[in-house]
Formats: structure tokens, C-alpha cells, sequence
């Protein structure tokens, strides 16, 4: 069985991923905060198939990529943004 960490900062959407996912199988830990979910990355727990991230309601989503990009080398990153949210070269 696969496991997912999933972080968003909208309870809403994160709950409703939560939920379809737990329906078709999947183990899943959802967090507010991208901060929450490096901190159980970092556990030293079985790392997570995949992590999916939420930052299009971030206060800071450059800040919330870079942190990503820092805090998760070995674990696969599937990121949801706005449209207007521009990632610059380099993280």
C-alpha cells in the first residue's frame, strides 16, 4: 500500500484529497503546514511514496518551494499552485 503525506494550508481541499485517497486505498497524513510535513519527513520514519503540496494558499509559496526543495531530496513532490504563482530557476 502506498503512502502520502499531504500539506495545505485550505482544511477543505486538504480533507477532500484526504478523504478520495483513504477511498481508493492509500495510507495518507495530511498537515497543515509545509513546515509540519518536512518535521514527519524528518521523523525518521518510512518516508512517503510521494508528497503532495498545496502552496496556492500559502502566505509565502516561494519560501514553501525552497523549503521543499531543501527538506525533501529523496521523497517525489507533486506541487498544486495557482496560476499566477511564477517558481523562478533554481530551486
Amino acid at each position: 500500500m502506498s503512502q502520502l503525506l499531504i500539506a495545505g494550508k485550505d482544511w477543505q481541499a486538504r480533507a477532500l484529497v484526504r478523504a478520495q485517497l483513504l477511498e481508493e486505498g492509500f495510507e495518507v497524513e495530511a498537515y497543515e503546514t509545509i513546515s509540519e510535513a518536512l518535521t514527519a519527513l524528518a521523523s525518521g520514519q518510512k518516508p512517503p511514496d510521494i508528497l503532495i503540496a498545496d502552496i496556492s494558499a500559502s502566505d509565502n509559496p516561494a519560501a514553501d518551494i525552497k523549503a521543499l526543495a531543501n527538506g525533501s531530496r529523496k521523497v517525489p513532490i507533486w506541487t498544486i499552485a495557482s496560476k499566477v504563482f511564477k517558481v523562478e530557476k533554481g530551486f
